[in-house]
């Protein structure tokens, strides 16, 4: 009898350590941050939808940034913005931009298993271990990051793509990565090179906006384009921005503008830049939704066409211009 009551105490005894040993996991509430656009330095709340607030909260719970949120992207929130880019791996250009919104939307739109702490395990020998948030996080982002996007067919607005499958190349060498990341490329017989998306000859009233990298040359935005006689371009180089308009084969230089508080960083570079057409008006940026430079055209007959992409450099096949992501909004 005592040995009956013996084994049944310790049977009870290794089930309840079982049990205890057991880890549970439960998932914390998350604040998601979904930025919908990009921006860079002297964007506001007013200007974003009070997206730099968001930015700013978010950058704060993750330890990147100890000032109040001002709702103003200023020096203090650009330098929280390149140390979390830093952080994880991305190019520290301090411009919240499509990689670094989906990195912010994964790390804070994922609800984060919270594990509860372990025991040792008497059957195994060891102690049993869990992932920390912090690694699910990673884990997330990385996941967002290598998805690949969706094939590129769309053919009215708004239009959003991260490959180009239907970008043709006018000018130099055009091709894409198997990651989709367009390159206009200068080859042995060129100084630059020029890619073209025919499906938009047709569009009229819009805001062209690019994530773009470029090595040794300049970067340009081409809009309004109907063939290669007539289109009008936006190039940006050093904190400089030239404006070009050209009809039935004549260019001319028609806005220039310095914008020298716009953050250089040193070539190979990556900024968002923005074309926006609006009747006879046209407008480019860079880093920010507000014009740095404005042109108001006189030819009311050239008021519609596509979009673009070039760059160009003294030296033949020394430039690359990178294409990530381009979106296309009616206005």
């Amino acid at each position: 009898m005592t040995h009956t009551v013996t084994a049944c105490l310790f049977a009870f005894l290794i089930l309840l350590i079982g049990t205890v040993a057991t880890p549970s996991t439960t998932f914390a509430a998350s604040s998601c941050t979904n930025l919908t656009a990009s921006f860079g330095r002297g964007a506001s709340d007013t200007s974003t939808n009070a997206s730099v607030s968001q930015l700013q909260n978010f950058l704060r719970a993750q330890g990147f940034f100890s000032a109040e949120t001002s709702g103003h992207f200023g020096p203090v929130t650009l330098a929280a913005v390149k140390r979390f880019q830093t952080a994880n791996r991305l190019e520290a250009v301090g411009i919240v931009g499509p990689l670094t919104r989906a990195l912010i939307r994964k790390i804070s739109c994922v609800p984060t298993p919270i594990p509860t702490p372990t025991t040792p395990s008497i059957s195994s020998g060891h102690t049993s271990t869990t992932s920390s948030p912090q690694a699910n996080q990673q884990a997330a982002v990385i996941t967002a990051v290598s998805q690949a996007p969706t094939k590129d067919t769309q053919t009215s607005l708004p239009y959003l793509t991260q490959i180009f499958e239907g970008w043709k190349g006018t000018w130099g060498t055009v091709s894409t990565t198997s990651d989709g990341t367009l390159l206009v490329q200068a080859n042995a017989s060129t100084t630059g090179a020029e890619a073209i998306y025919p499906a938009s000859i047709n569009w009229t009233n819009y805001r062209y906006s690019a994530d773009m990298s470029t090595s040794n040359g300049d970067i340009t935005l081409i809009g309004r384009y109907r063939d290669e006689d007539n289109f009008i371009s936006c190039t940006f180089v050093a904190d400089h921005i030239t404006m070009n308009e050209r009809i039935k084969g004549v260019t001319k230089t028609v806005a220039v503008a310095d914008v020298p508080d716009i953050s250089r960083v040193p070539a190979p570079r990556r900024t968002w830049v923005t074309l926006r057409v609006s009747g006879p008006t046209i407008g480019c940026s860079e880093s920010g939704p507000t014009d740095n430079v404005t042109y108001t055209t006189s030819d009311s007959s050239e008021l519609t066409g596509g979009i673009g992409a070039q760059t160009y450099f003294s030296i033949p096949n020394d430039t690359t211009l990178g294409v990530y992501e381009v979106r296309v909004d009616a206005i």
